[in-house]
């Protein structure tokens, strides 16, 4: 914002553009940073006796840090981890509770990849989530998140075999010049 005054004050104007993402980056970082301490501080870890699926007693086993992207940005997670000897698997309660086992992706995040996926091709999907809400991910990312399994247009007929068309999104996306094209497919209570 300092930049946005000074160059305001040398040319008599400045960038609107400019500022509103300026202003929009630092207040996604200033909210990473509530979010992050929030769980980080203010979250009770699990209290008390953890039971793996065997319902055996896991113990204790230290913290174990994660780094989390979420809508606000990428913060930094510290979770209890237990480990149960007789079954010799872990388990870390807070990210179960907070839906992100497995996943370096909040829930946030993944509904966004999962929208953009569906609607767009994974690359311009990940284009967008970058100038639109600052969130830097690969094209391959907004792949595996969405789901996004490509059918041949002759899978068409197969599809409407399966599911009724009110089960099933798809949307016709020509792939190349040469190509018939292909159908982007999605389940809506999933996906939108």
């Amino acid at each position: 914002m300092d930049r946005a005054l000074r160059e305001r004050g040398q040319n008599g104007s400045f960038d609107l553009e400019a500022l509103e993402f300026a202003v929009r980056d630092s207040l996604h970082r200033l909210g990473g940073s509530f979010l992050e301490q929030f769980l980080n501080t203010e979250w009770q870890d699990t209290v008390g006796c953890v039971r793996c699926k065997q319902q055996h007693a896991s113990r204790p086993a230290g913290k174990r840090e994660k780094k989390l992207l979420t809508v606000l940005g990428e913060i930094r997670l510290e979770r209890d981890y237990f480990h149960c000897a007789p079954c010799q698997e872990g388990r870390i309660p807070k990210d179960e509770e907070l839906d992100i086992v497995g996943s370096r992706f909040s829930p946030g995040v993944r509904r966004m990849l999962a929208r953009v996926g569906s609607k767009e091709s994974f690359e311009e999907g990940r284009q967008d989530l970058e100038f639109l809400a600052g969130i830097v991910v690969t094209s391959k990312q907004v792949e595996r998140i969405a789901g996004g399994r490509r059918w041949s247009s002759l899978d068409l007929e197969y599809c409407r075999e399966l599911l009724p068309p009110s089960h099933l999104y798809c949307r016709f996306v020509s792939c190349s010049p040469t190509d018939c094209g292909c159908l982007e497919t999605s389940f809506p209570g999933k996906f939108h």
